[in-house]
């Protein structure tokens, strides 16, 4: 059985998904001087997707069930089209992870 790493977060940031801005406030797509989150909390009261771009610059969508989740995933921005939930938190293991 693999062991669940939590490292614990130490700030945690309410966030707006967009199509165009990134959640430190830049629009870079390459992820090059974006200051990524360590992870996102995403509640959901049903079913539903969140679509993110991740470090790398790599979209991908996110299946999210019912309940309070941590995607464990560096994002650079949370798209607003494929995206259902509004009230996302960026999770950052230190508190120089944000701008």
């Amino acid at each position: 059985m693999s062991q669940k790493y939590n490292p614990g977060y130490a700030v945690a940031k309410r966030i707006v998904p967009s199509d165009t801005v990134n959640i430190d406030g830049s629009t870079s797509t390459t992820g090059a001087n974006v200051k990524c989150c360590d992870a996102l909390w995403v509640p959901a009261t049903t079913a539903t997707t969140v679509t993110v771009l991740t470090q790398d610059g790599t979209q991908t969508g996110f299946s999210v069930f019912l309940g309070s989740n941590i995607l464990p995933v560096r994002v650079m921005r949370v798209k607003s089209t494929g995206t259902t939930p509004t009230a996302l938190v960026a999770l950052y293991e230190t508190p120089g992870g944000i701008v």
